[in-house]
């Protein structure tokens, strides 16, 4: 089954700017996806670092993140301060940083604001951490 997108639902895709680097410590800290791609509802907020839920409704978060080689990441979805799903990356050894991805169904009202959180050392050099929301019709 295909999914057709609908400009006049809720649609974001977000990433973090090249060469952005977030802050690396054991403290949680908020994702910072500086770049809008697309944002049909003007839901996302750069200040706050939130994703404030136009319509209640089942939506897809999609989340790829770029971790810093030889780190252990977290990052978790976040709505109204109750995790949702996570991804979990435990440190290798690498020559270079690598993408942790999960994507996941989250119910959501209107109003609802949607976080992501992680712990750790995520970065943006030759990759891109970013982040898609749909709402599934």
């Amino acid at each position: 089954m295909a999914l057709k997108l609908n400009d006049s639902l809720p649609i974001l895709f977000v990433h973090q700017s090249f060469q952005f680097s977030s802050p690396c410590s054991g403290l949680v800290n908020m994702m910072n996806f500086n770049t809008v791609i697309e944002d049909t509802t003007n839901s996302w907020d750069n200040t706050r670092m939130e994703y404030r839920v136009p319509m209640t409704g089942t939506y897809y978060v999609d989340l790829n993140i770029v971790v810093r080689s030889g780190n252990t990441v977290e990052v978790n979805v976040v709505v109204n301060g109750d995790r949702k799903f996570r991804l979990l990356k435990f440190g290798r050894e690498h020559t270079r940083s690598e993408i942790i991805s999960k994507g996941g169904l989250v119910q959501m009202s209107k109003n609802d604001i949607l976080t992501i959180r992680y712990r750790g050392c995520v970065i943006a050099d030759d990759m891109v951490s970013s982040m898609s929301i749909l709402l599934v019709p």
